[in-house]
């Protein structure tokens, strides 16, 4: 959107100002006050002004739409100056909130022409801030602006995000709450009805719904969002005062209404208080003698207060007169079960489910009180049901479950069966099937049974941690027999074990790596190795052995990647540094080595050259010091050579030739006091040896 668009749409929308500008009436002042202001170009004056007349005038078209206009015309000066787009967004968003959704019903045609236009100003704004215009991020941008308390912005951020299905119910509520605290609770209403069209299970928001409509004065609406808020112990104080403020009411102008006298002791009902529900009952009946459901409601209350056998004569009674009454025929089965009366509880309600195969009430009432009863007869009434309804997979269930309860787990298998064949769709058949095979020792059935469970149930996290544990605990008896195989030297035969691990894990590649690094196949092993840092990369043994590989293969330079990488992870580990220790070592032994060629070809400054390098590497290198000192004896740097060989003694003490050349070197310097304690010294380390060097040690020592 540049400059000279939205200068022209403003222009367009100003037209309309005058095109649509009509008389006030009690708001007058506030529009003219607001009409010069939005001449003066003075906006921030303009829309309180046009709010204030809003406010006395809530359905005045002419407010409405240049109130929308002063927004667009602040927005649009904020966007052309690029200096605070997010201002102009939301003035916008508040030009965009008038048009649409302050009051829909009473826009004009050219109001409502102005909609999209606000949508594309919006939109421009949103695209030069790089803002993403997808549901999430819409969403997102709501709760910001909702939590700053820019009310009517958020609302449509909210409605841009409630186009996508995934957003709409958490964005229709809030749209409905934002509503609220902006004081509107007809757009409030909608927007709840809207949420609950998506999703009708929270009682939280059909008691915010049930209570908005009482407000609006809604009465019939709201009392069937309060019955269902009632039904749930979180929501049931609330909607049951709301409720009973209604019957209330409604009971006071209407005292001959035998529904709302009826309806108001429902309420006292639900609250606990009996007295005063039974009184409003009797009322009630005294009105309408003849209707069956105030007598039904005293029924329900006489159960609930324990009076069983006043409420089984009146069931009787109704039933006498209504004898296919099924709410009523349960209600007396469960009486008589209250009453002590099991069996004959147990009669009726299996005849009212033969009479009722489809009512899952009746069904679940008779499997709970059939599971009150001992297990003995509890066996016999379900196989009698299974019978009976062959086909039902709640009833067969409960058999199944029964007699795996009872450790008649062969049966128990058939009954599964059955229940899965009745309806593959429930899940604790399948699990419990499985475990009974893991029971009997059969983890191939158990797998199988799981697998098909799978196909049902893709996602379920049961059925995936089920298969894992027998995968788990099959690995795990597999890698077990492979470490015996390794401990016992049959490498071959470990590597055979750990390849048939299904899904491989890092310590199985590092067993395999393990295996071929005994045989000293250090290339398979650092295959392997890979293999492992690859399942983690964040292990330090992975690395750690990758390293001991390449450094048994004398790759030092790719062996210093990988046990630095292993450090880097775990600083503490002895066995790393340990390693690390040993790989400086080598390195410095190999310049070592090459360093003792030189000097034995006489090129001395090539040697000490290396010397010193492998020194570098490895200042614990005793015998890197000892060549260097003979070096520098060469050279006639006899004190440096000396300071080397004494190194070299502290280092090693083994390295007793060191005090035949400190000897040597003291020589040289005419030092015959400590040339003859070296010579000495050297003697003493090497009193059982008889060669060349002792037998000049001996000699010298004779002449000095």
């Amino acid at each position: 959107m540049n400059g000279n668009k939205v200068f022209m749409r403003l222009f367009l929308a100003l037209i309309a100002v005058f095109m649509f500008w009509q008389t006030v009436s009690f708001a007058e002042d506030y529009y003219t006050a607001g009409m010069n202001a939005l001449q003066r170009k003075e906006y921030v004056n303009a829309i309180d002004y046009f709010q204030k007349a809003l406010i006395q005038e809530p359905n005045n078209t002419s407010i409405l739409n240049n109130l929308a206009v002063a927004y667009t015309s602040r927005g649009t000066e904020a966007y052309n100056k690029g200096t605070d787009l997010e201002s102009a967004a939301n003035d916008y968003r508040n030009a965009i909130y008038y048009l649409e959704f302050y009051n829909k019903s009473a826009n004009t045609p050219t109001m409502n022409q102005n909609v999209p236009i606000a949508h594309q100003n919006l939109t421009s704004v949103l695209e030069r801030q790089k803002f993403k215009l997808d549901a999430p991020n819409r969403l997102r941008k709501a709760k910001e602006l909702r939590g700053k308390g820019e009310f009517t912005a958020a609302i449509v951020e909210y409605s841009y995000a409630a186009k996508d299905r995934k957003y709409s119910y958490e964005s229709y509520v809030a749209m409905g709450d934002v509503m609220k605290n902006l004081s509107s609770e007809y757009n409030a209403a909608i927007y709840y009805d809207k949420a609950l069209a998506q999703d009708a299970s929270d009682p939280y928001l059909h008691l915010k719904f049930g209570r908005t409509l009482y407000k609006l004065g809604n009465i019939d609406t709201a009392v069937r969002e309060l019955d269902i808020a009632m039904e749930n112990p979180n929501t049931k104080d609330e909607a049951t005062q709301l409720l009973e403020n209604i019957w209330k009411e409604r009971a006071t102008k209407r005292p001959n209404d035998p529904v709302a006298q009826m309806n108001l002791g429902v309420v006292y009902q639900n609250k606990g208080q009996y007295d005063l529900a039974m009184e409003q009952y009797r009322k009630a009946k005294a009105i309408d003698p003849k209707n069956q459901m105030i007598r039904l409601n005293m029924a329900t209350l006489l159960q609930q207060q324990k009076k069983y056998s006043e409420a089984l004569s009146i069931y009787n009674d109704i039933l006498k007169i209504r004898p296919n009454d099924v709410t009523v025929a349960t209600y007396k089965a469960t009486t008589l079960y209250k009453m002590g009366h099991t069996d004959a509880a147990i009669v009726m309600y299996e005849n009212l489910l033969v009479a009722n195969p489809n009512n899952t009430e009746i069904k679940n009432d008779l499997l709970n009180v059939i599971g009150e009863t001992t297990e003995e007869s509890a066996l016999a009434h379900l196989q009698t049901l299974s019978e009976k309804f062959p086909s039902d997979a709640d009833i067969v269930y409960n058999y199944a479950y029964a007699l795996h309860k009872a450790k008649k787990y062969e049966d128990a298998l058939v009954e599964y069966k059955k229940v899965i064949s009745a309806d593959n769709k429930r899940l604790d058949a399948y699990l419990n099937l499985a475990s009974i095979y893991r029971q009997k020792n059969d983890t191939a059935k158990a797998i199988e049974v799981l697998n098909s469970a799978k196909l049902v149930f893709p996602d379920e996290e049961k059925i995936t941690q089920g298969l894992a544990e027998f995968e788990d605990e099959k690995n795990f008896q597999l890698a077990e027999k492979a470490a015996n195989l390794y401990n016992n030297k049959d490498y071959n035969g470990a590597i055979a074990v750990y390849q048939g691990i299904s899904n491989p894990s890092e310590d199985v590649y590092l067993g395999i790596g393990a295996c071929y690094q005994a045989m000293e196949k250090y290339d398979d092993a650092i295959n392997y190795y890979n293999k492992a840092i690859a399942k983690d990369a964040s292990s330090p043994n992975a690395y750690y052995f990758l390293g001991l590989a390449y450094l048994y293969k004398k790759d030092y330079p790719k062996a210093e990647i990988a046990l630095k990488k292993a450090k880097e992870l775990d600083d503490l580990n002895p066995d790393i540094e340990d390693a690390y220790k040993s790989l400086k070592f080598a390195q410095s032994e190999q310049l070592m080595n090459t360093a003792i060629k030189q000097f034995e070809n006489n090129k001395n400054d090539d040697a000490l050259n290396n010397f010193n390098k492998s020194i570098a590497i490895c200042a614990e290198n005793g015998y890197a010091y000892y060549y260097r000192g003979l070096v520098y004896d060469t050279k006639g740097k006899n004190a440096l050579a000396i300071a080397d060989y004494k190194k070299a003694i502290e280092l090693n003490p083994e390295l007793t030739m060191a005090y035949y050349s400190i000897a040597l070197s003291y020589d040289a310097l005419d030092n015959k006091a400590e040339a003859k304690k070296m010579y000495q010294k050297f003697l003493q380390e090497n009193e059982t040896t008889n060669d060349e060097y002792t037998q000049y040690a001996k000699q010298r020592l004779s002449e000095l």
